[in-house]
């Protein structure tokens, strides 16, 4: 029916030209007649009719495509092979008769009822072999006068197709309202003839295709085209579809090609590590450099240890791991990896393979790397595998086309959890006095980290000059690597003895921390044995009294210039009997002796001022005899 009605279109601007080559036929009825009840009205019609013969082709296509999947790396092609195939049938014969029917109101009222059926016949036969009711809808009124034109088309039907056979279309115009018939219908029956042509004309005997691709192929019997397209992993990654169309049909086909592209990853690590040595020091100090002790005079001398450390750090170095994974579904060749550090350059890498090397779908090829640096600076280490590309043919052939680098990097970065090697991180400390004295880690430990540890010096029996010697010693634990650093104590023993002050005797008696120095040096006269007011010294106790002020009436009262003779001369006494030479002051002694024979504290207040200034004379003497500013020297203490 389609090529039927392209026909028609085709042959619709020749109608009018055919008209006058068939024969017309005009029928002019006039009919004139009285009807009870009303008055009519009366037609004219005149038809045209002509034949015609078609043989429409009808055509399938077909594309498809090979291969229609791709699985590419970044810089393989692809080629894939279409074909498009068409197939033509043997042709379908439609015939058919068309024309125009043209009616005329020739009365004075409008048509009613206007109907046209129109009805074909091969002569001699009047038998009909096809009709067809005419569409009046686009003007099924006429008025009176006027004249319309109304197409039609009847269907020769396919066993009454003859080339070259005549055709005689009769047509039936009828209207309801006609002079003489009213309320029948009735009206001309104008024919024409026409004759069917000796050939069918060929619709759609040759085609063109028209593919999206960029070709166009002709056909006019059936058969098939290929042609071949590339496809790149870089810029066709996805579906690409295509379609071939039947220009003059627009039946149409399409083929899809799939590109999957993959990249292989390459990722790495880059393991930092450095020697981190430690150098110490060691400082040993004495809270006395020298003493001067009196025979038999001990001394506590304080030490102090400090250590201390810095370091320096060498042997910088980054070594990892470099993974390159092939997520595609197809192996890959791998032609090498490489390893390269910012600032330094290439790198050994180790993959223990041979190149080039077939990287397994879903495999993973794991190699290693190390290299030393020249110090803790931030660097990149970029790790790269090489990638042998492929050209590949319809049939999956390969050629090999080129390479492609993929990389993965990672931060040399020393400051984020380096590997230390530490050398001599911790020593241990010991001192020949103080023994160990214990051990100190960098890091650990607070530093400088000091130890201090006291010694007494003394006592020694006999006069003479002696040296303390000590040394304080530290060694490493790795390197065993040694420090030390000494004091020494320069102790003088004066063979005529050394004084010692009064602090020293009255916290030397027993009565503290001190040992109890003063008992073997009572007991001592302050004053003339015999003397009315003399005391005597015979207990810790009562010289611990006398020494802090408290008189003879065992009140404290330091401004009391008999007191204050009483704690100086008994100092002097102690120093005197613990050896030191008293001979500076024994005029002092002898006279404040005589004194204090027939004075006592109660006396102070009522002595003379001359006789006051006297008693604060001897204590002076005895202070600047006592204290070493006089005599054989102070005593150390």
């Amino acid at each position: 029916m389609m090529a039927r009605e392209s026909s028609k279109g085709k042959n619709s601007q020749f109608r009018f030209m055919l008209v006058a080559a068939f024969v017309l036929v005009s029928i002019l009825l006039t009919i004139n007649s009285v009807h009870a009840g009303g008055n009519g009205t009366t037609l004219s019609a005149t038809k045209t009719a002509t034949a015609h013969y078609t043989r429409t082709f009808h055509w399938t296509i077909d594309k498809s495509v090979t291969p229609d999947t791709w699985n590419l790396f970044k810089g393989d092609t692809g080629t894939s092979q279409y074909t498009i195939q068409v197939t033509k049938d043997s042709g379908s014969d439609a015939a058919w008769v068309d024309g125009q029917i043209c009616v005329t109101n020739r009365g004075t009222v409008a048509t009613e009822n206007l109907a046209i059926t129109d009805s074909l016949s091969m002569p001699p036969s009047h038998t009909v072999i096809a009709s067809v009711t005419v569409d009046v809808s686009g003007h099924p009124i006429l008025a009176s006068g006027e004249t319309d034109c109304y197409s039609y088309s009847v269907d020769i039907p396919s066993s009454s197709i003859t080339a070259g056979a005549n055709y005689k279309d009769t047509v039936s115009v009828t209207i309801t309202n006609h002079s003489g018939y009213l309320g029948t219908p009735f009206g001309p029956g104008p024919s024409a003839t026409s004759i069917l042509p000796n050939s069918p004309t060929l619709i759609y005997d040759s085609i063109n295709v028209d593919d999206t691709n960029g070709g166009t192929f002709s056909f006019s019997a059936s058969g098939s085209q290929t042609y071949s397209k590339a496809f790149s992993c870089n810029a066709d990654n996805g579906v690409q579809t295509n379609t071939a169309t039947i220009r003059e049909t627009g039946d149409s086909d399409s083929a899809s090609v799939t590109v999957n592209c993959y990249d292989p990853s390459v990722t790495k690590t880059a393991a930092t590590s450095f020697t981190r040595t430690y150098q110490w020091t060691i400082d040993k100090t004495g809270d006395q450099a020298s003493l001067t002790l009196a025979e038999g005079q001990s001394f506590v001398v304080n030490y102090q240890v400090k250590v201390d450390a810095t370091y320096t750090d060498s042997n910088w170095a980054v070594g990892g791991t470099i993974n390159v994974y092939n997520s595609a579904p197809i192996s890959g060749t791998i032609n090498g990896v490489s390893d390269a550090i910012s600032g330094i350059g290439g790198v050994t890498v180790n993959c223990g393979v041979t190149f080039p090397y077939t990287l397994a779908a879903g495999g993973t090829l794991i190699c290693t790397y190390s290299s030393s640096l020249p110090d803790a600076s931030t660097r990149t280490n970029t790790a790269t595998a090489t990638q042998q590309n492929y050209a590949y043919d319809y049939q999956l052939n390969p050629t090999p086309s080129g390479t492609t680098d993929f990389t993965g990097t990672a931060s040399v970065d020393f400051s984020s959890s380096p590997t230390i090697t530490q050398i001599d991180q911790c020593i241990d400390i010991s001192d020949t006095l103080g023994g160990s004295l214990g051990s100190a880690c960098y890091g650990t430990d607070t530093l400088p980290k000091t130890f201090t540890y006291y010694s007494t010096v003394g006592p020694y029996g006999t006069c003479g000059d002696r040296t303390v010697d000590n040394k304080a010693l530290f060694k490493a634990r790795d390197s065993g690597t040694t420090g030390s650093d000494e004091w020494s104590v320069a102790v003088h023993i004066p063979c005529g003895g050394c004084t010692l002050s009064l602090g020293y005797w009255k916290t030397h008696a027993g009565f503290g921390p001190q040992p109890n120095v003063v008992s073997p040096l009572l007991p001592v006269w302050l004053g003339t044995s015999g003397g009315t007011k003399s005391i005597q010294v015979s207990t810790p106790a009562k010289a611990v009294s006398l020494l802090g002020f408290y008189g003879s009436n065992n009140v404290f009262e330091a401004s009391n210039g008999v007191n204050k003779l009483y704690a100086q001369l008994l100092t002097a006494k102690l120093n005197i009997n613990k050896g030191a030479d008293g001979s500076s002051v024994a005029s002092t002694i002898t006279s404040a002796d005589a004194f204090l024979a027939t004075h006592n504290s109660l006396d102070w207040k009522n002595l003379t001022k001359s006789q006051q200034q006297q008693v604060l004379g001897w204590v002076t003497t005895l202070d600047n005899y006592n204290n070493g500013l006089i005599g054989p020297g102070h005593c150390s203490q």
